[in-house]
């Protein structure tokens, strides 16, 4: 199967499709007694302008593209092992860089039309100009957090998984630009060939893959903790759970 030819609309119930899950007994049996409640959004007109990237909220906080990307990482969760839950036959290192390089080309294309030019280096060393102020809430009526405008990543605290994320992009950096990464126990690995996209992706993810669990592993779960505020403990019970 081609990377193209993964149709996560086929599987997960989305916007898009959901006319189609309500004409299945089977999921109108599961659905029943559920309550649901929608807020519709006009993103042209109810909309906050916290900066001009607030003109991009209409794709950002897009429900189902945001869904698509919660399925896709639910499917091919960074905790699941390859080869007992068939993960490796979908080339998942791929697949996953895949699609996140469609996601930012979309993206990229939104801000084209806009006239905001090409997506800025994001980098945990520097000041973020632009903040985020989304319009989205929580289950229970909470609404997201925000992050102020020249937010400086590395000023926000729990420092050891902020220290955990810039070792790692230090890595990746270095092996990326030797072209061949020997591991921990001397095997080495030329990065150089079409098919290593395979490695690359799985350490992007940093799921348990990786052909080097002992330097990047979950390195991507500890960048979402860091700015997600989580504690230690929070991540033990996550483990514990999964």
């Amino acid at each position: 199967m081609g990377l193209g030819e993964h149709c996560s609309e086929e599987h997960f119930m989305l916007r898009e499709n959901m006319d189609e899950y309500y004409s299945d007994t089977k999921y109108l049996q599961v659905l029943e007694g559920t309550k649901m409640f929608y807020m519709p959004v006009d993103y042209t007109r109810d909309i906050e302008f916290f900066n001009r990237e607030s003109a991009l909220s209409y794709f950002t906080e897009d429900v189902g593209l945001n869904a698509y990307w919660y399925y896709l990482n639910m499917d091919y969760a960074f905790f699941l092992d390859g080869k007992t839950f068939g993960l490796n036959k979908d080339r998942r290192g791929e697949y996953w860089l895949y699609n996140v390089r469609q996601l930012l080309s979309r993206y990229y294309f939104e801000r084209l039309s806009h006239g905001y030019g090409e997506i800025p280096e994001f980098s945990f060393l520097n000041t973020i100009e632009y903040g985020y102020n989304p319009q989205l809430v929580y289950y229970n009526g909470v609404g997201f957090s925000y992050r102020k405008n020249y937010y400086e990543v590395e000023s926000y605290g729990k420092y050891d998984y902020y220290y955990k994320v810039v070792d790692f992009f230090n890595r990746i950096d270095e092996i990326i630009t030797k072209g061949v990464y020997v591991t921990y126990d001397g095997k080495s690995i030329d990065l150089r060939k079409p098919e290593s996209i395979e490695y690359i992706g799985n350490i992007m993810q940093g799921n348990v893959d990786t052909f080097d669990n002992y330097f990047f592993k979950f390195w991507y779960m500890f960048a979402h903790m860091y700015l997600g505020d989580v504690n230690t403990n929070d991540y033990e019970v996550a483990l514990m759970f999964s």
